[in-house]
């Protein structure tokens, strides 16, 4: 008498598996589905928008402001000298 093996199936989903491939999903789908954070926060980001205001603008802009028109001013240059990217724009205040 021949005995006959079952033909091999596909593996099953065990809960282990499961897990394992949660473990490894979850985390990557976490990175890609997030939105992204501001790179600048909402001052850092207001004072790159006063500072790139003509001065004319940026005196009026800033009258009522309680932070230094000087840093503003000073900001005006800087980006012109240094550029604007974040660096740029944190090395002052740093």
């Amino acid at each position: 008498m021949v005995r006959r093996t079952p033909a091999p199936t596909a593996c099953p989903l065990t809960r282990d598996r499961l897990l394992s491939c949660l473990l490894i999903l979850l985390p990557v789908a976490a990175a890609f589905g997030a939105p992204p954070c501001p790179s600048l926060w909402f001052d850092e980001g207001w004072s790159w928008h006063l500072a790139r205001m003509p001065i004319p603008e940026m005196l009026q802009a800033t009258a009522a402001d309680r932070s230094p028109f000087l840093y503003y001013l000073f900001l005006h240059f800087w980006i012109r000298i240094a550029g604007e990217s974040e660096w740029a724009l944190r090395w002052p205040s740093a």
